[in-house]
C-alpha cells in the first residue's frame, strides 16, 4: 500500500497538469480565435476594399455612360437640326426654281410683247414714212420739227434716199435752228449707216 501523501501529491500533480493542459488549450482557442478574426477583418477589410474598387467602377462607369448619353442626346439633336435645315434649304430650292420658272415665262411674254410692240412701231413708222414721202417738204417740215430726232431719224431712214433728203432739206430750210438741228440729225444717220454697215460686215 502507497502512503497518502503519495497519492495526494500525485494527484495534485495530475490536476496541475490537468490545469496546465487546459491553460495550453485555452490559449490556443484564443490565439486559433485572434487569428481567425484577424483573417476575417482581413478579408472584410479586403471585401471592403473590393467593393469599394466595384462601387468606384461602377460610378466613373455610370458617369461615363451618363456622358455618352449627353453626347449621344447632342448629336441625335444635331441630327434633327441638320435633317430641319437641309429640308427647309430643299423647300427653297424649290420655291426658287419655281420663281426662276416664272421669271423665265414672264421675261418671254415680255419680250415676245416687246417684238410685237417693235414690229408694230416699224409697221407705224412705215406708213408714217410714205405719207411724209407724199407730201411737200414745205408742209412736212413743221410737223416733223415737233418730233424727236430719233422719231426723225427712224422715218427718214424708212424713205427712199430722195425723199428723206428732200425732206430734210424742206426741215432745214425752217429757220437757222432748224438748220443746225437738220445738220445734228445728218450727223446721226451718217453714224447710223457707219455702224449699220460695221455689223453687216
Amino acid at each position: 500500500m502507497m502512503p497518502k501523501n503519495y497519492s495526494r501529491s500525485n494527484g495534485n500533480v495530475l490536476f496541475l497538469m490537468l490545469i496546465f493542459l487546459c491553460s495550453i488549450i485555452l490559449a490556443a482557442i484564443v490565439v486559433f480565435g485572434i487569428i481567425m478574426i484577424k483573417q476575417n477583418q482581413s478579408r472584410d477589410t479586403q471585401n471592403t476594399h473590393e467593393v469599394q474598387t466595384q462601387n468606384t467602377a461602377y460610378l466613373e462607369y455610370s458617369a461615363m455612360m451618363d456622358q455618352l448619353q449627353d453626347k449621344s442626346k447632342l448629336l441625335q439633336d444635331k441630327e434633327n437640326e441638320l435633317a430641319l435645315q437641309a429640308s427647309r434649304i430643299k423647300k427653297l430650292e424649290s420655291e426658287l426654281l419655281a420663281t426662276r420658272s416664272e421669271l423665265e415665262k414672264i421675261q418671254q411674254e415680255t419680250q415676245e410683247q416687246f417684238s410685237l410692240l417693235q414690229e408694230s412701231e416699224k409697221k407705224n413708222l412705215k406708213k408714217l414714212a410714205k405719207v411724209y414721202a407724199l407730201m411737200e417738204p414745205v408742209q412736212a417740215a413743221p410737223i416733223l420739227s415737233a418730233l424727236d430726232d430719233d422719231t426723225i431719224i427712224n422715218i427718214l431712214t424708212l424713205m427712199k434716199e430722195r425723199n428723206a433728203a428732200r425732206l430734210l432739206g424742206g426741215f432745214a430750210a425752217q429757220n437757222p435752228e432748224m438748220q443746225k438741228r437738220a445738220a445734228l440729225i445728218s450727223e446721226k444717220m451718217r453714224s447710223l449707216a457707219t455702224t449699220t454697215t460695221s455689223s453687216a460686215q
